[in-house]
């Protein structure tokens, strides 16, 4: 089995254009497995309204508006993560650490972070995995996601972390209601649905389901080199080329 060489790279390298666009182009081509792209970018629109009214509000109880915003925008940066960059699979996200490592910790880590390298954010996933191979990669967050940079170091602050994780010391970014980690790929997926649920009453739309409006979209995109098109989508999602 291959390791595939580490590097920090773009969201797509050579495809000159974001995440966030291509999902917005997919939803103009609907078919049964992309019909709710649409209504994913519109709870994630809504999402991010609900704390940006949050963040603007004053309440005598700081502490209880604080855990209220908290828990809000954790919801919008569940979501956001899957707009912003090529939707990974469930724990390459559900996984990633409370805090931001510098770089030279980054290189020894075995676990998924956002790391500060070059002076850019940088989502580390430790240990994807497809059929031909397997370990560490890397993916800049693009720059119109810096509002998610935002939100993620206000959520990483330590009081903050206290209310999210109840006290609880795992080092996990994402938390359910009770503090702990989400422990599989349906605890997750059933977090991210019932967002999208509450905002657009569309169910059950999981970690899966966002992955495929990319891939589908990517494969109807007109490029005379249609082989090296499918391999540079392949390798932003960490996919096999078949």
């Amino acid at each position: 089995m291959s390791h595939r060489k580490k590097t920090t790279r773009p969201i797509i390298r050579g495809l000159g254009t974001s995440h966030t666009s291509i999902l917005k182009n997919a939803a103009l081509y609907p078919t049964r497995r992309q019909v709710n792209v649409g209504a994913f970018l519109e709870a994630v629109r809504c999402q991010r309204l609900i704390v940006e009214r949050l963040w603007k509000e004053d309440d005598e109880d700081a502490g209880r508006m604080q855990a209220k915003l908290a828990k809000e925008m954790q919801k919008y940066l569940a979501l956001a993560f899957y707009s912003a960059i090529p939707p990974s699979r469930s724990k390459e996200i559900r996984l990633i650490v409370d805090r931001v490592l510098p770089e030279s910790e980054s290189k020894k880590s075995l676990q998924n972070h956002v790391a500060m390298i070059h002076d850019r954010h940088v989502l580390v996933v430790c240990d994807y995995k497809n059929n031909y191979s397997n370990g560490r990669d890397s993916i800049e967050l693009p720059s119109e996601a810096i509002i998610i940079v935002k939100y993620l170091h206000f959520m990483m602050g330590p009081e903050i972390r206290t209310q999210i994780a109840r006290g609880k010391q795992h080092g996990f970014f994402f938390c359910k209601l009770n503090g702990d980690p989400f422990e599989n790929a349906g605890e997750w997926s059933m977090f991210l649905s019932s967002i999208i649920n509450k905002h657009v009453g569309v169910p059950n739309i999981s970690t899966n389901a966002l992955r495929h409006p990319f891939t589908t979209y990517m494969e109807s995109v007109e490029d005379p080199d249609h082989r090296r098109l499918r391999e540079r989508t392949a390798f932003a999602m960490r996919h096999t080329v078949r």
